[in-house]
């Protein structure tokens, strides 16, 4: 009898458990006014600041930078609509790369 109350307790503590993590990260997405699982959250700051950590290694990665002046000026442009059209904060003035 002592090994089914273990089991109930165990069962109790794992679904208060759940029930705080599903609490604590249900947010409301920015773009679409829903609310979404958001296990992990970062202010703006912080995610571009974590983008901006993350462009050197990732273009160095996939090769480095592709020298095609028309490529990059179509690249560029089809960002550029991108960047009017989003919801969050852009710039439009580029990296200078």
């Amino acid at each position: 009898m002592r090994e089914s109350n273990h089991g109930a307790l165990a069962v109790g503590l794992l679904a208060i458990c759940l029930l705080a993590v599903g609490v604590y990260s249900c947010a409301v997405n920015p773009v679409t006014g829903r609310s979404e699982l958001a296990l992990v959250s970062f202010s703006e700051e912080e995610e571009a600041a974590l983008g901006a950590k993350a462009y050197t290694p990732a273009v160095q990665q996939q090769g480095g930078f592709y020298r095609d002046p028309a490529l990059e000026e179509y690249v560029q442009s089809v960002g550029m609509r991108l960047a009017r059209v989003s919801t969050g904060p852009t710039s439009t003035t580029g990296t200078g790369c």
